[in-house]
């Protein structure tokens, strides 16, 4: 879903979107994946800021115990997009940077690089992977025999 940034910033709401055709999902999400998703963008100098609310449910395959989980995915993230190399690497102290042509990105493809970043890859605690993996894993500092 391409968005044009500066016809965007000339709105002052949010834009909630549901997204689900993500073709590029980690290989720890199990598919369909649908997500839904507040944007805002607002234009400054030479640049826009596009601010993310995200959330959905995913089906997670814990890395650790090979076993699906659901996660309740929330994340808010503001990005900074850039038309050139310099001014995105000038402004990564402050924002994630990404470099667009002509105003416009792909939603779902920026989404699917948050995914990358910031879905788990493992339940959130050991206790609550599959028991039958125990024999496998390293709990209470045993080394399995």
């Amino acid at each position: 879903m391409l968005i044009n940034l500066k016809t965007c910033a000339l709105n002052t709401r949010s834009e909630p979107v549901k997204l689900d055709n993500f073709t590029r999902l980690p290989a720890n999400i199990e598919p369909p994946c649908s997500l839904l998703c507040e944007f805002q963008v607002q234009s400054v100098d030479n640049y826009f800021l596009l601010h993310l609310k995200v959330e959905g449910d995913l089906n997670i395959i814990c890395q650790r115990c090979l076993h699906t989980f659901n996660h309740h995915y929330h994340n808010s993230s503001t990005l900074a997009v850039c038309d050139n190399d310099e001014l995105a690497e000038r402004l990564l102290p402050q924002y994630e940077s990404v470099v667009a042509t002509n105003n416009q990105v792909d939603l779902i493809e920026l989404l699917s690089d948050e995914l990358y970043l910031y879905s788990p890859d493992m339940h959130p605690e050991i206790d609550q992977c599959d028991r039958s993996v125990e024999q496998y894993l390293c709990i209470n500092n045993d080394v399995p025999s």
